[in-house]
């Protein structure tokens, strides 16, 4: 690759390699401190000490880790934002930055790691109803409030709002009549299909009644999200054999199902590694993928079929794996839950947004 350890030629991004000898894993944004020193993590495990370097405002915290002097993190306080309007680049890291649209506000953060903000604003808007700051239209922004996801801290917040104002997450209604997420429950094949066929463009007011299109599972509420996947990859990746692709996803040993195996692989819950694939399809491989497999710990543990789509998931950050102690892990056996996959399908929407056409 072209990457050396500081802007890398392809992608303009920050890299910055282990500088272990013969170790080929990448400084990750994860750091643990006490008093006086941080260590950056590498995804191989190494710790690279760094000393802390304070900021000059109140309160004074290391402007790498955003430790204070007693060893404690703070995140996102107002006194550490720039007041550069123009700013494009992290100060701290010199990676990109971005605008985030929030529910009453947004917010300028660094493309490699959210808690480098770099600004943050009020909704100024035209006529229009746009931002004239980040140029994003703002209506009722989060407007379905879940009776059992109401904390705004939580990672996924923003993506499970990105959905719920474009109508593709509506969630359940419990027996009390309020709207529920329940976001760490395992997602089933057919709720992912439907998330990700409603991502692609399906409007559940639409009716696919074209019966020579492949649907093993019809008479079920998804049947139009399923046929509309189908006809999508027919039209939109004509190189894929949509039906071969359905049997792979929903197969019991990743090569091919039968309509029965379908049906009821169609109701459980879906793997890591079989939504990941699934969303691969509609990517195409990138020289950032090249490499990528070492960062992930576990990466012998993915069925080899699926290998190839994951690694392009990763490389348009949409698979950004788990982190445990400094070590990225795919987990790519582990049911994926709601929460997750909405995650997932939200980050590869906004490549849309970002003009990747798919």
């Amino acid at each position: 690759t072209k990457c050396k350890g500081d802007v890398c030629e392809l992608c303009d991004e920050i890299v910055d390699k282990c500088p272990e000898k013969n170790c080929k894993g990448i400084l990750i944004y994860g750091y643990e401190a006490d008093q006086n020193n941080h260590w950056q993590k590498c995804t191989k495990g190494h710790k690279i000490e760094h000393k802390h370097v304070y900021s000059t405002v109140s309160p004074k915290v290391c402007t790498t880790c955003y430790y204070d002097k007693d060893a404690k993190r703070i995140k996102n306080d107002a006194d550490l934002l720039q007041s550069s309007t123009s700013l494009t680049r992290c100060s701290i890291c010199n990676s990109k930055t971005q605008w985030v649209q929030e529910e009453t506000m947004h917010i300028m953060v660094c493309t490699c790691d959210s808690t480098h903000i770099m600004r943050i604003e009020g909704h100024t808007l035209d006529s229009n109803n746009k931002c004239v700051s980040c140029g994003k239209i703002v209506t009722k922004a989060y407007s379905v409030i879940f009776k059992d996801f109401k904390d705004k801290t939580h990672w996924g917040w923003r993506n499970v709002g990105n959905l719920v104002d474009l109508g593709i997450v509506v969630g359940d209604v419990d027996v009390d009549g309020e709207r529920i997420l329940v976001p760490n429950e395992y997602i089933t094949a057919e709720a992912f299909i439907a998330l990700l066929s409603r991502a692609l463009g399906y409007d559940r007011v639409d009716k696919v009644s074209d019966d020579s299109v492949y649907c093993p599972i019809s008479s079920t509420w998804s049947e139009g999200e399923w046929k509309y996947l189908m006809s999508y990859i027919a039209k939109n990746r004509p190189t894929y054999d949509a039906k071969k692709e359905m049997q792979i996803v929903l197969s019991n040993n990743s090569k091919s199902a039968t309509d029965e195996e379908i049906a009821r692989n169609y109701k459980h819950a879906i793997t890591r590694e079989r939504a990941a694939y699934l969303l691969g399809m509609f990517l195409d491989s990138s020289p950032r993928q090249n490499g990528l497999a070492d960062t992930f710990v576990d990466w012998g543990e993915v069925t080899s079929a699926y290998k190839e789509r994951l690694l392009r998931l990763s490389a348009y950050d949409i698979l950004k794996g788990n982190l445990d102690n400094g070590r990225l892990y795919v987990d790519p056996t582990d049911p994926i839950t709601r929460v997750q996959a909405i995650a997932l399908i939200d980050r590869f929407r906004s490549l849309k947004e970002a003009g990747y056409t798919y």
